[in-house]
């Protein structure tokens, strides 16, 4: 009997390496989700702070209120632009981890179906295994009863 060979074999080669390739793509944009929350955490803290100062600072010259004014105007828009960073971050990493799962799915399909061709093939060896002891132990009654008569 020749040897078992899956025939989607490179399909599920291939496969496999999409998967990986999927997981890393996953991992890759966590990170930048975690960087981009950090990044809005930073500048949220710079905002708290600079809120801070100026509630310190009280009525001071308006240049002293101006220039800090400037700053929080600045601020805010950069807190805005990591906003919005976290959220295309976010949804970068959902469409890849949606990726991933649907490779992994049709590596899954492909795994069990190996699985269940390779239990045929061995299904089989055994049956043809056996119909050739059945064939032998025949061949050796005939044989017998031949010799006898």
């Amino acid at each position: 009997m020749k040897r078992f060979q899956f025939e989607l074999e490179p399909v599920l080669r291939h496969k496999t390496q999409m998967e990986r390739e999927a997981e890393n793509r996953v991992a890759q944009a966590a990170a930048r989700l975690r960087a981009a929350e950090h990044e809005l955490g930073r500048k949220m803290m710079h905002l708290e702070e600079l809120s801070a100062e100026m509630a310190r600072l009280g009525l001071r010259p308006v240049a002293v209120w101006s220039e800090r004014f400037e700053r929080m105007i600045r601020l805010c828009e950069a807190v805005k632009q990591a906003e919005q960073a976290v959220v295309d971050a976010q949804a970068t990493l959902d469409q890849a981890e949606r990726e991933r799962v649907r490779i992994g799915i049709e590596v899954e399909a492909l795994r069990q179906l190996k699985t269940q061709r390779w239990q045929e093939y061995q299904r089989e060896r055994d049956r043809k295994r056996q119909k050739d002891l059945d064939d032998d132990a025949l061949r050796r009654r005939m044989v017998k009863s031949d010799f006898s008569d």
